[in-house]
């Protein structure tokens, strides 16, 4: 049903409460693919008027997983506030099919622990990090912070995209998204603040720009897949 095609990023929401909805309308809202899944009829039929899809189901059923795709996504938010077994279980599954990125939530340490040892590449703890700042890190993974300067524009941080590397940084202004200005290059111990426009990106190179807030999106990225992982 949510099959792989052109567009940069798909992702799926499993569990469409409170945090789980914020998450999905923020990056439905972005333009992305976004697979919502409750096993309650209520928030699904909420989530159908913001995503893409929107469907009830139990994806602590494995045989339900293939069926709809979801191992197809470029990353999965594990949402399940009330159920920590199947919030386990779920990620457990996500990360064996292959899922490259699965944050999960999780409701302690104990319950974050846990969920880091089945796979899980991101711990969200709802009471430190918003729905809207997590969506945000999933639509541009490489951007490590962003700061709101005003309207539209910020200060992001983000390790150098493989496609940067190697261009210097006037090429990678002359390409989207463009960004205005790269502030300064953290390169291992070295720091270099203004940056001639010839300076070429290197590999491990940490960047800090002046960014338009929609640019994020445009910032070419991959995730990284899951060393033990396989798809289905």
């Amino acid at each position: 049903m949510f099959e792989r095609d052109d567009r940069p990023h798909q992702f799926a929401v499993v569990g469409l409460g409170r945090f789980g909805m914020v998450v999905a309308r923020t990056l439905a809202e972005r333009g992305h693919d976004v697979l919502g899944l409750d096993r309650d009829e209520g928030p699904v039929q909420e989530a159908r008027e913001v995503v893409t899809h929107a469907i009830q189901a139990d994806l602590t059923d494995e045989a339900v997983l293939r069926e709809l795709g979801v191992a197809e996504v470029d990353a999965a938010v594990v949402a399940i506030g009330d159920d920590v077994e199947a919030s386990i279980f779920v990620t457990a599954l996500l990360v064996e099919a292959g899922v490259p990125h699965v944050a999960a939530r999780a409701n302690s340490h104990l319950h974050g622990h846990i969920l880091r040892r089945v796979g899980a590449t991101r711990i969200i703890y709802p009471e430190q990090e918003s729905g809207a700042a997590l969506a945000q890190h999933l639509r541009a993974p490489d951007v490590t912070d962003y700061f709101a300067l005003g309207a539209g524009i910020g200060v992001a941080r983000l390790n150098a995209p493989r496609a940067w590397i190697g261009r210097t940084l006037d090429e990678v202004r002359q390409s989207p998204p463009n960004p205005s200005l790269v502030l300064a290059i953290q390169r291992g111990e070295e720091t270099i603040a203004e940056p001639a426009p010839g300076e070429q990106v290197r590999d491990g190179d940490v960047l800090v720009l002046l960014c338009p807030d929609n640019n994020l999106d445009e910032i070419p990225c991959e995730y990284p897949p899951q060393p033990n992982a396989r798809r289905r």
